[in-house]
């Protein structure tokens, strides 16, 4: 299994849900709509997830075959930044024979 960790140690992160609109994502998990996206610099530099990218790669990642697909951790994480569904979430969790999300 892969933890794909969003790196909050060492950049600021943003998200987009392909609108255009994009909110910088807080160690919580919350999120601050923001204007625009700061230059990166190599004392502060940014980390950008695109839902649209990760709409993409979720089959791969959720797939219970794929030895690399994500963890149970990190598929919650994305469920509740908006990047999967309960739906996608409640499914990927049955393949651990267990529930994460009521």
């Amino acid at each position: 299994m892969i933890l794909l960790k969003i790196p909050f140690d060492t950049h600021t992160i943003y998200i987009t849900f392909n609108d255009g609109i994009f909110f910088e994502l807080k160690r919580d998990l919350s999120t601050i709509k923001v204007e625009n996206i700061q230059k990166p610099t190599r004392q502060n530099p940014i980390f950008v997830l695109h839902k649209s990218q990760f709409d993409i790669a979720k089959e791969y990642l959720l797939n219970k075959d794929n030895p690399n697909k994500m963890d149970v951790e990190t598929s919650l994480q994305y469920y509740q930044i908006g990047f999967l569904t309960k739906d996608d979430l409640q499914k990927f969790s049955n393949t651990f024979k267990h529930t994460i999300v009521d």
